[in-house]
């Protein structure tokens, strides 16, 4: 029941970003949390942003409001990177947020993208297009597989955290004791 196919065929949607204009301070500051490449680091979730925008400043720019449960995808500048947004969320340029179909788990999306080689191209800023991120090939399980190999990870990265939290302790002792 698994199936190879396009990504573009997984997305229900994908939403770029923009930046409000630095040289009008009444953008910025606001209550609107705006995350660019900076905040998507190795964490899964995107909870806060280091910049805020304001209503005026996502009016005027191409930036989009993002709801919570999207895959926010670095496509330049640090291409590959990636969370998924627990606040409703602003992004820039470098952004795009997904939304998979009811075919794609939003967390097995998630470590469909993380296992992804995405190569950018340009001169100046590597980056992928639309076009070419829709148009990889990708294979996917049905739903149910999804649910037992996330139910799986889930597991394995517990015990993972065991044996570190265990790791920590022994070298402590081991610490004390020399």
């Amino acid at each position: 029941g698994w199936a190879c196919l396009p990504l573009g065929c997984l997305i229900a949607s994908n939403t770029g970003g923009g930046t409000p204009s630095k040289q009008n301070p009444a953008y910025w500051n606001g209550s609107i949390p705006w995350a660019s490449v900076k905040d998507i680091q190795s964490e899964k979730h995107l909870v806060s942003t280091i910049d805020s925008i304001s209503d005026e400043g996502l009016k005027n720019s191409s930036s989009n409001l993002i709801p919570p449960n999207r895959l926010i995808v670095v496509t330049r500048m640090g291409l590959g990177k990636l969370a998924i947004n627990k606040i409703p969320v602003a992004i820039n340029q470098d952004l795009r947020a997904i939304d998979p179909t009811e075919a794609l788990a939003l967390d097995f999306a998630y470590l469909l993208f993380k296992s992804l080689k995405l190569v950018g191209s340009g001169v100046t800023v590597k980056g992928i297009t639309v076009e070419k991120l829709h148009a990889m090939p990708v294979v996917v399980p049905p739903l149910a597989e999804q649910r037992r190999i996330l139910a799986k990870v889930d597991e394995l990265m517990a015990l993972c955290e065991r044996l570190e939290v265990q790791q920590q302790e022994r070298e402590t002792r081991h610490a004390e004791l020399g």
